[in-house]
């Protein structure tokens, strides 16, 4: 199950708090209630809160983080109602078909969070990344953690960003 991750009370100067709230998604990967989301959804607070799709909350804090690969691990204050299943055996493929399950737009889209599908385009990304996906499910601000999955739902990655396609036109001149 994916949990939506509020983020409080961040290092932004002159914001007000309400100003510096801010979601993205993660997801349990361990029945103690560990979660896995990304570094920069969680960069910077100095409050955590974690929404499971079901309705729980519960209080979190960052117990691992990994700033280049842009991951953090979670520990709350419930245990899982479920867990995720990370994909094992066969390599994703370029072609294959992929959905991410998030909750983009805070506020703006539903609560209950979003489903996409699209397919995996690229097994490498910008600049040729072997750590990173291409993917052409459409992906918003909030996604940023959430599990990428295979059609059997087993994870192979973690959502992480979009390509900027204002700055991609602005650079070659073309969308």
């Amino acid at each position: 199950r994916d949990s939506k991750i509020r983020k409080g009370k961040g290092a932004t100067k002159g914001k007000t708090a309400q100003e510096r709230k801010s979601s993205g998604t993660g997801f349990y990967i361990a029945k103690n209630g560990r979660v896995l989301t990304n570094f920069h959804v969680v960069k910077g607070c100095k409050k955590l809160s974690v929404h499971s799709s079901s309705g729980l909350s519960a209080s979190a804090s960052v117990i691992a983080k990994d700033s280049r690969d842009d991951l953090a691990l979670l520990k709350t204050t419930r245990m899982a109602p479920s867990v995720a299943t990370f994909r094992a055996g066969a390599s994703p493929r370029i072609g294959e078909r992929v959905v991410v399950y998030g909750f983009p737009l805070a506020g703006i889209l539903a609560s209950s969070g979003n489903l996409v599908t699209g397919n995996l385009s690229a097994l490498a990304g910008i600049r040729n990344d072997p750590r990173h996906y291409q993917i052409t499910a459409p992906i918003q601000p909030g996604n940023s953690g959430a599990p990428l999955l295979d059609e059997s739902g087993r994870v192979i990655g973690v959502v992480v960003s979009k390509l900027n396609a204002a700055r991609v036109a602005k650079a070659i001149g073309d969308i």
